[in-house]
């Protein structure tokens, strides 16, 4: 009786073991899920014209996990279009000093530069990230606006095609 009694015992503490396994991979996997839910909601505020409701949403996605670079990258992008540019730049910086082969970090940051008037730097951020990433709409909308104001309309007019053809996309 005490062999099928600790057979017993052994299999419900592994079943428990695998229940508390599953759970815990139930509970990490819904924690991405609303964190993606989040991700989506803020871009989906960003790209209607809602500035404040996206900058909220990352905040708070960043206040969860400080090193969320999608959520940074989004308030980066969001801080742009508000014209914050010395926070802008701070947040892209900081997703490069974690991931120098971020394409998008560095059009962000690109972005920035250009927007408070260095051509130069910003051609050079643009240009690293196009070759980490030759389709990042960002920096080829900011190539096209440096074009455009040093007078190349035409391939002004070819790049913002393209970066608009690339983020529709």
């Amino acid at each position: 009786m005490t062999y099928f009694a600790n057979h017993y015992f052994r299999l419900s503490s592994a079943r428990l073991r695998m229940c508390v396994i599953g759970l815990a991979i139930a509970c990490a996997a819904f924690g991405g899920d609303n964190t993606n839910k989040n991700l989506n909601r803020a871009e989906h505020a960003l790209k209607s014209g809602d500035f404040q409701r996206a900058e909220q949403i990352y905040r708070e996605l960043l206040t969860k996990d400080d090193q969320n670079l999608e959520a940074r990258l989004g308030l980066s992008r969001t801080l742009l279009k508000e014209r914050r540019l010395q926070d802008a730049f701070d947040h892209a910086a900081r997703v490069i000093a974690i991931d120098p082969l971020s394409a998008r970090g560095h059009a962000l940051l690109g972005a920035a530069v250009l927007a408070s008037g260095d051509f130069r730097l910003s051609v050079e951020e643009f240009r690293t990230a196009l070759s980490l990433n030759e389709n990042e709409a960002i920096a080829i909308a900011g190539l096209a606006m440096v074009d455009y104001y040093e007078n190349r309309t035409y391939p002004c007019i070819i790049g913002l095609r393209r970066a608009a053809s690339i983020e529709s996309g």
